[in-house]
């Protein structure tokens, strides 16, 4: 596969589009299968003044994207280099811009003079369709275009300026989450280069092992993965591809047949839609956010009044902006005075007559009068209760005193009480997830425990004080902090779910899972650590709100949302950076870091790690310092083969979690142990991953979820140590610890029955392989997807053991089927599609059709040597086979140069010594054969 484009790189280029220059010869349209970047094209879905958008998919985060492949300008003159540079420039800080609210932007390289953008793939029609469809009441309305315009406002206040805000580039999600589209067409202002200047999206690079091949990347996945596969050997998946259907196209801005709904582009400048777009950009004059605050409020009002706020006339409508000459309200509108209001400023034609800035119009979108006297009204009437309660109560006789450390059920209220349940319950009835009631119930039960523990511990620390008086007042205050810190990660994780969309709902059990252990807020050497919060109440307020957005970030990332919290990472950082209070940043860092890592932004993340331990030592944040450390662990060791740095900062890990609690103890030991793995040194290995296990179990119990990914690490370890008995046994456990948690037919238990299942094949043991990799199959097959590629997975593995076992008229269609799925989620270029070409190969060449198997051979061989080049291992796998056939029709000399080439691959590698065994013994008969 070509190497991603490198974002530090000096390239230069535009943005300019021409709806009336020629472009020149533009590069030739990619077809299915083609890849750029890490990302194989699937479908072309249009094509615009800037460029062409395909569908793709993205193997290494396994999800489908929109490539949108831009064209730099005019093929001809001295300053194509200058607009790709500046293209690209820009694109880059549009992926800075993380929002709930806006169309991700996943990645940016260049292709050719050409530049492509990976944008966060959508299901939802545009507002337009969503209008007309769902004929929303006015609240609704308005409930829409308020987070169309949050949006915007982050937009803004990272110095970019849209300059297309339109219906059409508002997508309603099918999750009810509005997105901002379109910003392929924004510049940034050109009075703050800070957009620009932090280029912390680094593509992601390397691929994942096939399940035949030996291990040469490293293994993906976070350290708080609770399963993963091991870097040689069972599972290590061949596809990592998200799950697409056939329906999932994106949703592209609809055309219209008035000239003002289309488009109006220049060379060098993208003007925008006329319809919507303000006198001063109609008169070509500089653009600023105020542009798109009028572009935004022409939108609202189209969807409050449906229809435009100014007569649309081909001469007139120009002048009828510029002069301010809105129509009358249609007479049967309902809207209120109040609201009109709010909308007509920001159709101001100067733009120093509108608000001020896109937050200080939704602050006015959201202050309905009618609301406010409610709120009053209800204030009033608390206020008349509380005081009727203290009169009867002064004349009321006195009964017992009430329990000193009561009401900590009453914290729970709107954190999780029968509304929030209520909510979630419907989010994911609503998200046709398949087995969404199972989840449902699962999930709110997991909850209801994690609840009913809190409500418990936070009782007994207060009585701890209170009551028994064995704890200081100092000791209650720092662990009601650490449990308060809990319940806010509880609340932005339920409401995350009770927006739950069919992914979320797939994985919501791991997420609720993953919630922080309460036990820490009892280890009181932990909390005592000198690390003191601010001293003033105005400062302490406003830490309390960042660590409410680092819960949101960490609720994000749980369900795997990582690009939003991404941005809302580095939001908190910056905001912690602000406040000065070093231990806070450190928190919003490592979380920062830990979602670079989740994307594959290794270097990104490596210094955002270390960014994070320094200013956990300068803060005296111990905990936060473990585990920044520990993350340096994986991200140098695992992610990027750079053991020996790796074990430095293990050294330095293993210090600070010693001063730590069980959790983080348990984390830096199993971060040491995969590291080990990774290196092949697998006593240890297993020696780290016990001791995790060993740390682990007193507080989190066998039945926890986070025990499933050390019980799979042991497995992997015995695995690599050839002791498959034992690795079956770890197996097997991890996915009784998962089946308990996230239910039999979760699709997160088919790595490890992908991995029992080939275990198992290679001991012989094939009905029990078969039912494993069945199962498997089944499980990815209704949580993904029926042509997922990891379906494709478990379908080849299936294959392998029919091979195995001789019955080639059985193994010939599941290869066949992997095949199909490969080549359709990922194109017939894919290398992944090589593993069940070569099976094919190989059943063929068993079953004596020599003339099949060289043809399946050579197209393997032309797969990989064209994606993976000419020197890697899995080239010399097909090497091996390709050579045997050779052999077997008769070409004696040259199954001999190909076989001598396998060899010579696997030593220079020097991977897996099974693998180089089996190509010397392959190059030895085919000696045999020539003496």
């Amino acid at each position: 596969m070509p190497s991603p484009p490198d974002p530090d790189a000096s390239s230069t280029g535009t943005t300019a589009t021409a709806a009336d220059t020629a472009w020149g010869d533009r590069a030739a349209p990619l077809t299915r299968g083609a890849v750029v970047g890490r990302y194989v094209v699937l479908d072309r879905a249009g094509e615009g003044g800037m460029g062409v958008v395909y569908k793709a998919y993205d193997p290494e985060l396994e999800r489908a994207v929109a490539l949108k492949l831009l064209h730099a300008g005019p093929r001809t003159g001295d300053d194509v280099e200058r607009r790709r540079a500046r293209l690209v420039r820009e694109a880059r800080a549009l992926a800075k811009l993380s929002h709930p609210n806006v169309v991700a932007v996943h990645d940016v390289g260049t292709l050719g003079e050409d530049v492509f953008i990976a944008t966060e793939f959508v299901e939802g029609p545009p507002l337009k369709s969503w209008l007309l469809t769902e004929k929303p009441a006015m609240d609704e309305v308005l409930r829409v275009m308020i987070e169309a315009g949050e949006g915007l406002a982050a937009a803004h206040r990272a110095g970019l300026v849209h300059r297309d805000v339109k219906p059409g580039n508002l997508i309603v999600g099918r999750d009810g989450r509005v997105r901002v589209l379109d910003f392929g067409l924004a510049r940034a202002d050109a009075s703050d280069d800070s957009a620009r200047s932090r280029d912390d999206l680094s593509p992601a690079s390397g691929r994942s092992r096939g399940a035949r091949g030996a291990a040469t990347a490293a293994t993906q996945g976070s350290a708080r993965e609770a399963q993963g596969s091991p870097p040689s050997g069972p599972g290590s998946a061949r596809g990592r591809g998200g799950a697409l259907r056939d329906d999932r196209e994106p949703t592209s801005t609809p055309s219209f047949p008035s000239s003002f709904d289309a488009p109006l582009t220049r060379v060098g400048q993208v003007v925008g839609t006329p319809r919507y777009m303000a006198p001063e950009q109609h008169a070509g004059r500089a653009v600023d956010a105020r542009s798109d605050q009028f572009a935004y409020c022409v939108t609202l009002y189209e969807a409050l009044y449906g229809e435009p706020p100014f007569e649309a006339g081909a001469d007139e409508y120009a002048t009828n902006v510029a002069k301010g000459r809105l129509r009358a309200a249609p007479a049967e509108a309902r809207v209120p005075r109040w609201l009109r209001q709010v909308v007509v400023r920001g159709l101001a034609a100067k733009p120093e007559d509108r608000w001020p800035s896109m937050d200080a119009l939704l602050a006015a979108l959201r202050n309905d009068p009618a609301v406010r006297r409610r709120r009053v009204l209800a204030g009033v009437g608390a206020a008349v209760a509380v005081a009727a309660v203290a009169a009867i109560a002064r004349f009321a006789a006195p009964g017992p005193a009430a329990p000193a450390c009561a009401g900590a059920e009453g914290k729970l209220a709107g954190v999780w009480d029968d509304a929030s349940k209520q909510a979630v319950a419907r989010a994911f009835a609503a998200s046709g997830a398949p087995g969404a009631e199972g989840e449902s119930a699962r999930v709110a039960r997991a909850l209801d425990a994690y609840a009913a523990k809190w409500q418990r511990a936070r009782m007994d620390a207060c009585a701890a004080t209170r009551v028994r008086a064995e704890q200081s007042e100092e000791l209650l205050d720092l662990r009601m902090e650490c449990y308060g810190a809990r319940l806010e990660e509880m609340r932005a994780q339920v409401q995350v779910l009770a927006r739950a969309d069919r992914a979320t709902v797939e994985r919501a059990a791991r997420a609720v899972g993953s919630l922080a252990p309460l036990d820490g807020c009892a280890d009181a050497a932990a909390l005592r650590a000198p690390m003191r919060p601010p001293a003033d109440a105005a400062t302490r307020a406003k830490v309390d709100g960042v660590r409410a957005r680092i819960a949101e970030g960490k609720a994000r990332q749980r369900v795997d949302g990582y690009a939003e919290a991404r941005g809302i990472a580095a939001e908190a950082a910056d905001d912690a950076a602000a406040l000065a209070y070093r231990p806070l940043e450190a928190e919003a860092l490592f979380l920062l870091g830990d979602v670079q890592d989740d994307l594959g932004d290794y270097k990104s993340a490596e210094k955002t790690m270390l960014a994070a331990a320094s200013a956990s030592l300068e803060g005296h944040h111990d905990a936060m310092l473990a585990r920044s450390l520990t993350g340096l662990v994986a991200i140098v060791g695992l992610r990027q083969a750079r053991f020996e740095e790796a074990h430095a900062w293990a050294s330095l890990a293993r210090a600070a979690a010693d001063r730590g609690d069980a959790f983080v103890r348990g984390e830096e030991r199993r971060n040491v142990g995969r590291l080990f793995i990774r290196e092949g040194k697998r006593e240890q290995a297993r020696a780290e991953i016990e001791a995790c296990l060993a740390a682990w179990r007193p507080v989190l119990g066998d039945d926890a979820l986070a025990m499933a990914g050390p019980l799979t690490d042991l497995g992997n370890a015995y695995y690599g140590e050839g002791d498959y008995a034992r690795a079956v046994d770890m197996y097997e456990k991890s996915i009784g610890v998962l089946e308990k948690n996230v239910g039999p037919e979760s699709a997160l238990l088919g790595p490890n029955l992908n991995n029992l299942g080939d275990v198992a094949s290679r001991l012989g043991q094939y009905d029990r392989a078969q039912a494993a990799l069945e199962r498997a199959r089944d499980v990815w097959s209704r949580g993904l997807g029926p042509e997922h590629p990891k379906v494709a997975l478990a379908r080849y593995n299936l294959a392998e053991v029919w091979r195995r076992r001789g019955e080639l008229d059985r193994a010939l269609p599941e290869y066949r089927a992997a095949l199909a799925i490969d080549e359709k989620a990922l194109g017939p270029a894919s290398p992944e599609t090589a593993y069940p070409v070569e099976g094919i190969a190989d059943a063929l060449r068993a079953r004596g059709d020599v003339k099949g198997a060289l043809d399946a051979y050579a197209r393997a061989l032309a797969i990989r040597e064209k994606a993976l080049g000419p020197t890697h291992d899995e080239v010399a796998e097909t090497l091996t086979g390709f050579a045997l056939a050779k052999l077997a029709a008769g070409d004696r000399r040259g199954a001999l140069a190909i076989a001598e080439r396998a060899v010579a691959v696997r030593t220079a590698n020097g991977g897996d010594p099974h693998d180089l065994e089996e190509a010397k013994r392959a190059l030895e008969t085919v000696r045999a054969a020539t003496r």
